[in-house]
């Protein structure tokens, strides 16, 4: 019965790409691609071997998705907000509308989050460039090996990543036009929420996405050559206020204390710098100092890692095949900077996603985890540099 739940679950989200397919005709063929892809890879890893990244996390979600079936908890019986059992507290509900426990229909549900995945790409794409690099950005995102593994399993990346993207798709007329329907503002709004019950982590998005918002709507309305991204200081003493005040929480974070104490940051770090693949020894300090002489070293390693010298294991083979991807992309960005920086929707998105960048960056010790949380981002910088990529099509 947990098999035929599970093909059920591939039928379904099969179904699910047909519809998206008649919605945007001129990319059917790249859903159908992601679709297949992630069909293949899904299948692969509950029949023939397991995938990368699903003996941990993959398998904790799962089985923690059913003890909360079994016990008969539900939202009301957890604090689960942002600290990571959101996810398979979402998951559980599916196991009592089944009461069957199939691990595979679950991997249907990031099958399909992949699919839609690819879906809001093309459709924010075509708010910026022309059909052609938008297409240009379907493929890709269909074909991103990370992306593609992430939405094989049970993981909560793409569920994350496709959240975020519903946000912007609202939201990215903003950038552009200075504003915004209201309607289209709750949508985002109730999107980060979702996100941020995934990964407190997630909500840094919206904080990242808020500045930018404010930065922009100065830019708009204040006609002088002042520097006028200074007036967002005031307010930004303000928030940090209300924040110390109302003694707000962020998951993963904390409270305003730990987030302006740097040894918060280190220690992080530091906790996390293990396993065979973890980043090199020397990345562990015990000062500020040190710590921040590396920090830009930690960016490098967050977008590049694995490099050639990191590999310990067969496994790693393949977070380095994603490493280069994610160079030439970044290679691309660098070499057009100055035509992106000339798109004022570009820049919106690039501002906006700096902050979780920097966020994911300062504390992962451990590429695996680079690997993971960077695919909750790449999108946007395959849309950035989209038309500058070299021509790529499947006929």
């Amino acid at each position: 019965m947990s098999h035929i739940i599970g093909v059920f679950g591939l039928l379904t989200v099969s179904l699910f790409t047909v519809y998206c397919s008649f919605r945007v005709p001129e990319v059917a063929k790249y859903l159908f691609i992601a679709l297949i892809l992630r069909i293949i890879f899904a299948l692969v890893n509950t029949y023939i071997v397991p995938l990368p990244d699903t003996q941990f996390d993959s398998n904790f979600f799962e089985r923690y998705a059913w003890e909360l079936y079994e016990k008969n908890i539900g939202v009301n019986d957890i604090n689960f907000y942002g600290n990571g059992l959101g996810y398979p507290l979402y998951l559980s509900y599916f196991y009592y509308i089944f009461e069957v426990r199939s691990p595979l229909f679950l991997q249907s549900l990031s099958v399909g989050a992949g699919v839609a995945v690819v879906f809001f790409s093309y459709k924010i794409s075509t708010k910026i460039w022309d059909i052609k690099s938008s297409k240009r950005v379907a493929l890709l995102v269909a074909i991103f090996p990370s992306l593609v593994l992430y939405s094989s399993i049970i993981m909560r990346e793409m569920f994350i990543l496709l959240f975020i993207l519903i946000s912007y798709y609202y939201l990215i007329d903003y950038f552009s036009e200075f504003k915004v329907k209201i309607n289209n503002l709750f949508f985002a709004l109730v999107s980060f929420t979702i996100a941020g019950s995934l990964h407190g982590l997630a909500l840094i998005f919206l904080v990242g996405f808020f500045f930018t918002a404010i930065y922009f709507c100065m830019r708009g309305f204040i006609k002088c050559k002042i520097k006028y991204k200074f007036l967002l200081i005031p307010l930004f003493v303000v928030l940090l206020f209300i924040f110390e005040y109302f003694e707000f929480y962020i998951p993963y974070v904390g409270n305003l204390d730990k987030i302006t104490n740097i040894d918060t940051y280190i220690q992080a770090s530091n906790n996390r710098l293990l396993g065979n693949a973890s980043y090199p020894e020397f990345f562990k300090t015990d000062n500020w100092i040190q710590y921040l002489i590396y920090l830009p070293l930690r960016v490098l390693y967050f977008i590049g890692s694995p490099f050639i010298w990191d590999i310990k294991d067969t496994k790693h083979i393949v977070g380095y095949i994603d490493s280069i991807f994610y160079f030439y992309l970044f290679f691309s960005f660098f070499r057009h900077y100055s035509s992106i920086m000339n798109n004022q929707a570009l820049r919106g998105i690039l501002y906006s996603i700096i902050p979780i960048l920097m966020a994911f960056s300062i504390a992962t010790s451990n590429f695996g985890g680079a690997i993971r949380h960077r695919s909750t981002m790449i999108v946007f910088f395959i849309i950035i540099i989209a038309p500058f990529l070299k021509k790529i099509r499947i006929n």
